[in-house]
């Protein structure tokens, strides 16, 4: 077990993911049918969820004092809007594997999987209108600054000149955007708008250093998936951190990327250099700069018992990989 994965289970006894699974499980037994329904609870219940976003949502609740009820739903929410998000990526990514089981896009075709990701939004937005415009005014932001990640990250696949600059400008839409929402919407919730606002700048940033460690994971997860960013052309902050250290590497990931498709050998080739770069080392200093950015914006909390837990998941990005993970 890694120490994100250690910290994500001391958090799971401050907080009852039973009540969000069995919300969650109330959702999909809505409206949906047939194989909207099937597509929808193929990805949202299904082993190997983390549910990250819940557990920081409701462990910033408890912070703020927030209502249990609103947090549940602020919590289903953010996580039905991230399995959204999921099943788009797999269309666009022509993804066949998600969490060791086929894609819903490989199941059922892009089409249901297009469909499903887009109900599952609608209905995550319902599901926060009945609380402050302002969480679901923000949640709808959240949304379209995804969207616009997205379509960003298309731009720029295959660019193994992109800036670390450029690399922020996706990760913060892609997974920081909706890691704010959880500290928006616990804010909110407790009827402080300035903690809100503090809540979510904080999350953005453990969001952003998440992104970072599962960049760099894809370089040394002993799995199946391993480099999996590279053989899909996927300029991560590691990568691209190595190739502007290393014009000649740049060149090499500049030949694979040109030639459809990435080999295995070729993006393990790829891996190893990179790994023999700085390039982690450097990314593990763009982490420790962005948990210290989220220590300061949750500082006025520090001592609650929540946040000591929010604090271990932030420690446990900090962690080397190299070290924490065996073949």
């Amino acid at each position: 077990m890694s120490a994100v994965e250690t910290a994500q289970a001391a958090a799971r006894d401050r907080v009852d993911l039973g009540e969000i699974e069995r919300a969650l499980e109330r959702e999909l037994d809505g409206p949906s049918t047939g194989l909207l329904k099937a597509a929808e609870r193929h990805l949202c219940i299904t082993h190997g969820a983390k549910r990250a976003r819940p557990q920081l949502t409701l462990l910033l609740g408890q912070v703020a004092g927030a209502p249990q009820d609103a947090l549940v739903d602020a919590a289903v929410a953010v996580e039905l809007i991230h399995s959204a998000s999921l099943l788009h990526d797999d269309v666009v990514d022509e993804g066949e594997l998600r969490r060791g089981v086929p894609t819903v896009n490989a199941r059922h075709g892009n089409v249901v999987a297009v469909l499903a990701g887009d109900h599952l939004l609608s209905r995550a937005l319902v599901r926060l209108a009945r609380y402050p415009q302002a969480l679901s005014t923000r949640a709808a932001e959240v949304v379209a600054e995804m969207a616009r990640a997205a379509v960003r990250e298309v731009e720029v696949r295959g660019d193994a000149s992109l800036s670390a600059a450029g690399w922020r400008e996706v990760a913060m839409g892609k997974t920081a955007a909706l890691f704010g929402l959880c500290g928006f919407a616990a804010g909110i919730l407790s009827g402080d708008l300035a903690r809100a606002r503090r809540f979510e700048a904080a999350s953005r940033s453990l969001g952003m250093a998440f992104q970072m460690q599962d960049d760099l994971g894809d370089l040394v997860d002993q799995n199946q998936d391993r480099y999996g960013d590279i053989k899909e052309r996927n300029p991560s902050l590691p990568v691209l951190l190595a190739c502007e250290e290393h014009p000649a590497l740049a060149g090499r990931f500049g030949e694979a990327w040109s030639a459809l498709p990435v080999s295995a050998e070729t993006a393990r080739q790829l891996g190893e250099a990179v790994l023999d770069t700085r390039a982690v080392d450097r990314t593990l200093d763009a982490v420790l700069r962005d948990v210290a950015d989220a220590r300061t914006a949750l500082a006025p909390d520090a001592g609650h018992p929540a946040v000591d837990l929010i604090w271990a998941f932030a420690e446990s990005l900090l962690s080397d990989p190299r070290r924490v993970r065996t073949p």
